[in-house]
């Protein structure tokens, strides 16, 4: 069974983040290429967790199951309800950049990088688990 490693972010300290990052994917021997998709995907998760949480209190775990080429992530927090599957914001990618409204590309980065994105509510935390390759 593969080893499972466990993060707790209590803030979004993404310097921190990204050296644990760093050493399970030396650990693990994983392309730079998952790594820079790992870093970018929880850089938004992260991100929107402690910046949209509403929550002085705002937690978030983080679970990492490495498989074959890839890996799964399961990230918790108790920030308020927010299910990525749901969110209607939807960037528009074809208009120029000056034209574009913010908002929306991490979300869309996100969806587009991962797979198997599952959402749950659960005991008041957010619960995401989504797979990368």
């Amino acid at each position: 069974m593969a080893e499972v490693y466990s993060i707790c972010c209590e803030s979004s300290d993404l310097a921190a983040l990204n050296q644990e990052i760093d050493s399970i994917a030396e650990a693990e021997g994983w392309s730079a290429n998952l790594v820079f998709n790992v870093q970018l995907v929880l850089e938004e998760l992260i991100l929107n967790i402690f910046t949209h949480g509403d929550n002085e209190e705002t937690r978030a775990w983080l679970d990492i199951t490495p498989i074959g080429d890839g890996m799964r992530l399961c990230l918790s927090d108790n920030a308020k309800p927010f299910n990525i599957l749901e969110d209607s914001i939807s960037p528009d990618i074809d208009a120029a950049l000056d034209e574009r409204s913010v908002g929306g590309l991490g979300v869309h980065l996100v969806r587009t990088l991962a797979s198997d994105l599952v959402y749950e509510r659960k005991d008041d935390l957010n619960i995401l688990r989504l797979t990368l390759k």
